[in-house]
């Protein structure tokens, strides 16, 4: 708790004023440490949840991290009783949902399930081409360094 100083030590020379200053500051560094805390915490478990949601869903988009949010706000307002759990669940993931669809639109992201879906056939076929032998990765190399060593030689001065 902090003790205020006598009004007549409150000019700023006055060494009870500078106590004063040091308890405030004291106070703020342990008010700092103690919120830090219990935004890790909050920042673990909305990331524990997460990770298991999209696990469980087998699909990453914005609605996981609504979820994720329906159940941190659940579980932290859980000791409010049924009703404050019911509210904190739907207020967090409210706000996890309009965080998710602004930070979309900053990024520039779709999350447009035609364009997922054609990206997804793209990295499908890529991944169905068969890697170069050893042989052509060699034969190409070759032409390469015989084409930069015809354009070197051209541009002399």
């Amino acid at each position: 708790m902090i003790r205020r100083p006598p009004r007549s030590t409150l000019s700023s020379s006055s060494a009870a004023s500078d106590v004063y200053k040091r308890q405030q500051f004291q106070d703020m560094g342990r008010k700092s440490h103690s919120q830090g805390k219990m935004f890790g915490q909050i920042g673990v478990m909305f990331g524990l949840a997460d990770c298991i949601i999209e696990k469980w869903r087998g699909k990453h988009d914005s609605w996981n991290g609504t979820y994720s949010g329906f159940v941190v706000g659940g579980v932290l307002a859980i000791r409010g009783g049924p009703s404050s759990a019911l509210m904190g669940a739907l207020g967090f993931g409210a706000f996890s949902f309009v965080a998710d669809s602004v930070m979309h639109g900053f990024m520039g992201e779709k999350p447009d399930p035609r364009v997922a879906k054609r990206e997804k056939q793209e990295e499908l076929e890529l991944a169905r081409e068969i890697p170069p032998t050893a042989n052509e990765l060699a034969l190409l190399v070759q032409a390469k360094t015989l084409k930069f060593q015809r354009d070197s030689v051209s541009v002399q001065w």
